[in-house]
């Protein structure tokens, strides 16, 4: 990201991978504590905003490959527990 304040930060891939990272263990652990219906709430409160502001930000934002890395990280915690 940027130092200068009159240009736009830039997220780099690293960036959304961190992100998908994050955001798949924040919904595998409200599934493994709270079941489908907490992995719900944590989905519409967390995962559903930030695609949102994430494809409103960036038009070259790929809604599907986020979703599948966001899902792939999620199983994998899922799976560790």
């Amino acid at each position: 990201m940027s130092t200068n304040p009159d240009r736009k930060a830039v997220m780099t891939q690293k960036h959304f991978e961190f992100l998908a990272r994050h955001i798949g263990g924040v919904l595998g652990r409200a599934y493994v504590r709270g079941g489908e219906k907490a992995r719900t709430v944590a989905y519409n409160e967390a995962y559903e905003p930030l695609a949102n502001m994430l494809a409103n930000e960036n038009p070259r934002f790929d809604r599907a490959r986020f979703s599948a890395a966001v899902a792939a990280h999620e199983q994998n915690y899922v799976e560790r527990v």
